[in-house]
């Protein structure tokens, strides 16, 4: 983009302002006229190389009050199926901020799109998602890969997909859209086959296709195939990688089935009887105790995930956190700072971790944005890094916590089964989350003897919680890694605040709402 079309841009996106609807359908409809080539011709001139990255990000803060005649899905079937066989299709991104959500729709259309689901519930998580997002998107080597099973001959359910992958079926196997192939990150799949593909006396044979498109592939050019047959002589393979991709898409599976079985509103109790027996027994494999992506993915699961089904929490934020969580894994992307299981993806792409760095620099030096709107209560925004919040409630390993029985800790030294004061009493300490600053440095306000992060909800002297942005100042400090102390369930707020430096703070899974 040039610099005057940037400019143009900024105007244009400056002079938008709400008009009272949420017209979904129209929003994603032009998005892909323009990406597609429908709404203007695509410059074929060599100096506007067809070479590029497609990718449709959808925003939106409430659920859609103005509906297709034929639905949201079946319309977007519609206009994908009459996209030319050659014609590159971008991936489609979903993004929801707040609380009044249709996250079953954004999810769908995600998942039919081929790209991610964002849940944002709070302004500290849209620097985070956001910054994924692009670095996964640039990062990007090959779009819309398709991967074709295929046996021979014929057997009606020979090909069973593990995990939650669109596949379509048929006589033949199945077809599995896999998305985007990322620099420097496998895509890894678990595909169960019939088992007289095996043996010596096999009286079937498998057979594996990848359709993909390399970024640099032109418009025209057909899509590139590679082949194999699967070896009827191969040995078991029983790594722990393959058993950790297993407990990875078998978590993703009982969190979409999940979900099928609920509304925003509840859970049935017999699906989350279900659920949680599943979560029982994935986590339970020995080989995977000290594998460090299953440890994370287990903490995941301990910690929000677990909150996320309590009834509370799931009609406030579990209802649209969960599908955004099952998308990263199922898609294998890192989609923040925060979820620890989600920490593995693109840890071992220097593109990925580069890019991803540049464009969180980048966006905290963003101006901010100017209001459409201004109310008598708004405070100004001062930098975009308020919209980025890492890791949630976070303090500083030097403060001091109280424990159960009065005496004091730093927090870094705090450990499971310790037992901290909270004002409901002692609580069991489930775990503590260390997330290392980058660079050593990171943004805090002192708060008496408290270090905590901007973002995260203390209570004031009045009574009422509140950010530290707004009782002190922020400042960038020397500082290793920040902790967030996650305690045992309980259905009261109460019972998830902590005392550390004097001052009442919240922990993980607070559910704490009211006056921040």
């Amino acid at each position: 983009m040039t610099e005057r079309n940037k400019k143009d841009t900024w105007k244009k996106v400056s002079g938008l302002a709400t008009g009272g609807n949420t017209n979904l359908w129209d929003g994603l409809k032009t998005g892909l006229n323009v990406l597609t080539g429908r709404e203007k011709p695509r410059d074929t001139s060599e100096t506007n190389t067809q070479q590029r990255l497609h990718a449709l990000f959808l925003l939106t803060d409430g659920q859609p009050n103005v509906e297709p005649p034929r639905g949201h899905l079946p319309s977007l079937e519609a206009y994908l199926d009459a996209i030319p066989a050659n014609t590159p299709r971008p991936s489609i991104h979903t993004f929801g901020f707040g609380y009044e959500l249709d996250s079953s729709l954004l999810d769908a259309l995600a998942h039919r799109g081929g790209g991610m689901y964002g849940f944002m519930p709070d302004s500290g998580m849209v620097g985070t998602v956001f910054v994924h997002a692009v670095a996964n998107v640039a990062c990007a080597w090959a779009a819309s890969c398709q991967v074709s099973v295929e046996i021979e001959p014929e057997q009606q359910n020979g090909v069973q997909v593990v995990g939650a992958f669109p596949v379509v079926e048929a006589s033949w196997g199945a077809q599995i859209q896999v998305g985007d192939i990322l620099y420097g990150q496998s895509r890894d799949l678990i595909v169960r086959l019939p088992s007289d593909c095996f043996g010596p006396k096999a009286t079937s044979r498998a057979t594996v296709t990848a359709h993909y498109r390399p970024y640099w592939l032109a418009a025209d050019a057909q899509p590139l195939i590679a082949t194999a047959s699967v070896n009827p002589n191969i040995e078991r393979e029983d790594s722990v990688d393959l058993r950790y991709n297993a407990f990875r898409l078998s978590f993703v599976r009982a969190v979409k089935d999940l979900l099928a079985a609920s509304s925003s509103r509840a859970i049935p109790d017999a699906a989350k009887a279900v659920f949680l027996s599943s979560l029982t027994q994935l986590q339970a494999d020995p080989a995977l105790a000290s594998y460090a992506p299953a440890a994370a993915l287990r903490t995941d699961i301990a910690s929000e995930v677990v909150m996320a089904v309590e009834s509370a929490n799931w009609k406030r934020w579990g209802y649209h956190y969960l599908p955004s969580l099952a998308r990263s894994h199922l898609r294998q992307q890192c989609a923040n700072f925060k979820d620890p299981g989600l920490q593995v993806y693109g840890a071992q792409s220097a593109l990925f971790l580069a890019t991803r760095n540049t464009l969180s620099e980048k966006f905290d030096t963003l101006p901010p944005p100017t209001p459409s709107r201004r109310t008598v209560h708004s405070s100004p925004l001062h930098s975009m890094s308020q919209w980025q919040s890492p890791s949630g409630p976070c303090f500083a390993g030097t403060c001091e916590v109280v424990l159960g029985d009065g005496k004091r800790v730093r927090v870094e030294e705090l450990r499971a089964e310790m037992q901290v004061r909270t004002p409901n009493g002692p609580r069991t300490v489930v775990g503590l989350l260390r997330t290392a600053c980058a660079g050593g440095m990171t943004e805090l306000v002192e708060l008496d003897g408290l270090l905590v992060t901007p973002w995260h909800p203390v209570l004031r002297d009045g009574g009422e919680w509140a950010f530290p942005a707004s009782l002190g100042a922020v400042t960038r400090r020397p500082c290793e890694a920040v902790y967030s102390i996650l305690l045992q369930r309980d259905e009261d707020p109460e019972a998830h605040a902590v005392c550390v430096g004097g001052v009442w703070c919240v922990t993980l899974g607070h559910g704490a709402v009211e006056g921040v």
